[in-house]
Formats: C-alpha cells, structure tokens, sequence
C-alpha cells in the first residue's frame, strides 16, 4: 500500500488526496516521520491552493493523528487544537482531542472538550476512564452507574465499576461486584484473581486463601495467585 499511494503521490504532486493516501498509508505502516515530511507538504500544498475547508480540515485530521500516533503527543493536541479552532463542529476530533489531553494529565481540559459534544457509549467510558484517573472516585462511579442504567449488560461498565470501589478502597461493595460478575462469567482468570485480592485486602483471609489455593490446584501460575497466598 505504501509503495502504490507512493507512486500516486508522486505522479500527482498537487492532488491532496493522493497526499493524504500516501501520508495515511505511512502512518498506519508505522513509518512516522516519513508520513510526517509528507503531511508538512500537503499542508503546504492545501494552504497555497486554497482549498475547500473540508479538505484542509482532512489533512488536519490526518496530520493530528499522525503526531499522536508517532508518541508526539504535544504536537498532536496543538494542531486538534488549531483544527477545532478553525472548525469547531468537528465532534470526532474533538473527542479524540479530550483524549490526547488526557494522556498528557491535563484532564480538566479533557473535561471541557467532552462536554461540548454529546458523548456516545464510548464517549462515556472515556469520561470514567478520566475521572478515575483524577482520583474523582465519586464521579467515576456514577458514570459507570448510569451507564449500567443505560446499558444494562454493559460488562466493561461492570468491570468498570467494581475496579473504581478497590479503588476508593470500598472493598465488600467491590467484592459484591465481581462476585456478580463471576455468576456471568464463573471461573474468568482475572475476575477469580481479583476476587481473592480483594478479599485479602478486606481482611478475609481465610476466604482469600481459599480463592488462591483453588487457583493454584488448577495449574494457575501468576505471580499475583502465588503473592496472595
């Protein structure tokens, strides 16, 4: 693919398209800095032309995901920035823009660009994901809340859920959450592993050790069975 959109890029040098192929194509082959030179250039072509904002906001886009994709994340939320300032109904942009934010720790700006979008089922699981990474265990927790309302056999709220109440160190309601989810699933390695952690840490030793010894009679090697027992 990256030889093809190469020659194409190169036989039409001013067309943005055959660009944006090549510089996609770099990007997904891992090839970072290559797609990097080539979206420098497209940009350049786009603004010289003065071509449609659709298609400048392609390249954008494109370019921004590129930076992240490379680890350059700082550069990669200046310029999903620079695109929603020029087109703020950009919603999928601005969505992955609250990520970039995110996993660079500037989680109030992540904040703000979630709540100018309506956020989708995976809009809101970065949400919790966010709180929870700001120790916001209260508002982490209602989120996955109202997603289970919302979604009723959401397992990822589930488990969601249950990690937010070790988290906040509410050890029996957690324990009581993937003691649920045992019943969905019984007899799921981590949900098994994390039961008999949970347990330990709420001081029912005796039940925990009960958990790892079964884990252990049935062959189970991790490091985490044998620490707990």
């Amino acid at each position: 693919l990256v030889q093809v959109t190469r020659t194409l890029a190169t036989q039409y040098l001013k067309d943005p398209d055959m660009g944006m192929a090549y510089m996609n194509a770099l990007s997904l082959n891992g090839q970072y800095m290559d797609a990097e030179i080539e979206a420098e250039r497209v940009l350049s072509m786009v603004d010289a032309s003065r071509a449609t904002a659709g298609k400048r906001k392609e390249v954008l886009l494109l370019a921004a995901r590129n930076s992240v994709n490379s680890g350059r994340l700082a550069q990669g939320a200046d310029r999903f920035h620079k695109l929603l300032n020029t087109y703020p109904d950009t919603e999928e942009a601005r969505v992955e823009y609250a990520g970039v934010l995110a996993r660079l720790g500037r989680y109030d700006e992540a904040l703000q660009q979630l709540s100018m979008v309506e956020l989708d089922l995976e809009g809101r699981y970065q949400l919790v994901s966010i709180f929870s990474a700001m120790k916001d265990f209260a508002s982490a927790e209602a989120e996955a809340s109202a997603i289970l309302e919302d979604y009723p056999d959401e397992q990822r709220a589930e488990v969601n859920l249950a990690e937010i109440l070790s988290w906040k160190g509410d050890f029996a309601r957690a324990i009581r959450q993937y003691e649920q989810l045992l019943t969905d699933t019984p007899g799921e390695r981590d949900l098994l592993i994390k039961r008999g952690e949970l347990l330990l840490w709420n001081k029912e030793y005796l039940a925990s050790m009960e958990v790892f010894q079964d884990l252990i009679d049935q062959g189970e090697n991790d490091t985490r069975v044998w620490q707990g027992f």
